[in-house]
């Protein structure tokens, strides 16, 4: 629920912030907001961040914070349509579905290669039809294709790339049997997608309860949370999860330590706000 609540903020702040070229268009994606730093896609497709900025993370080729909108530096003609930001470190996506990093790398989660950190966007080597990207809590991030495969690099302890494997990788690496995805999310230690039929997938770290009940402490590949959900939109946040269904309807799970799944779509639990 974290994830949703923070797309709603930060919507929200858009009209006060000061700096931005265009603070007046406001598209689902253009904003995000990390733990102490935020960025924004401008209407030409540049963008622009402030906040703290110790490991370059507003990508502007410093590390001195900013208390306005500063430019990622890196993106200049790239028509960026999308930002995902969470601890350290931030990504992007283009028209032409590449994908930039920019920020700490320290263990891969910039995806060029290497475990170097970079105070300008960087490009990500092996995605190239990205839809979405979306960067985790923990040195991570996932990138949704056109083709609905997901490939994810960075750091990989609990599983979190669903490679199945637990070596952190500086490459995307596809996460297995996972082809007809619509919708994406990552949180701390877990990620989870929507598939074409609305089910919902998740793998990483299992004790949060967002991978419903799991007996193993983490989960390398994806498995089924729920297939009757009939998802549209899913957010995954601090060790938690939330899923928009067809009807509607908003289902939550996972911490504090609930282990359980989301309802079937035909008796959904609608959540206050």
């Amino acid at each position: 629920m974290i994830g949703l609540v923070v797309v709603v903020v930060a919507t929200a702040l858009l009209a006060v912030v000061t700096g931005l070229v265009s603070p007046h268009v406001v598209r689902p994606g253009v904003v995000s907001v990390g733990s102490t730093s935020a960025c924004a896609v401008e209407s030409g497709g540049t963008v622009a961040c402030w906040g703290a900025n110790d490991q370059g993370q507003l990508g502007d080729g410093t590390l001195v914070a900013s208390t306005t909108p500063v430019a990622v530096r890196g993106l200049r003609g790239a028509s960026t349509v999308s930002v995902s930001l969470f601890a350290q470190f931030a990504c992007a996506t283009t028209q032409r579905g590449t994908v930039a990093c920019w920020g700490n790398g320290r263990r891969g989660q910039l995806g060029t290669g290497s475990f170097r950190s970079s105070r300008a966007a960087r490009p990500v080597r092996g995605v190239a039809d990205a839809l979405v990207v979306r960067a985790g809590a923990w040195e991570n991030a996932c990138a949704l294709t056109r083709r609905g495969d997901v490939a994810c690099w960075g750091f990989n302890g609990w599983g979190d790339l669903g490679d199945g494997t637990v070596r952190d990788s500086a490459r995307p690496r596809p996460v297995l049997s996972l082809h007809d995805a619509v919708g994406l999310g990552v949180g701390n230690d877990e990620a989870c997608a929507i598939t074409g039929s609305g089910a919902i997938v998740c793998w990483g770290y299992a004790g949060s309860g967002v991978l419903g009940r799991r007996r193993a402490p983490f989960v390398d590949h994806p498995v089924t949370v729920s297939a009757t959900a009939k998802a549209v939109a899913i957010a995954v946040g601090n060790d938690r999860a939330c899923a928009v269904l067809g009807t509607g309807a908003l289902d939550c799970w996972g911490s504090p330590g609930t282990g359980r799944s989301p309802r079937d779509a035909n008796s959904p639990v609608q959540r206050s706000w």
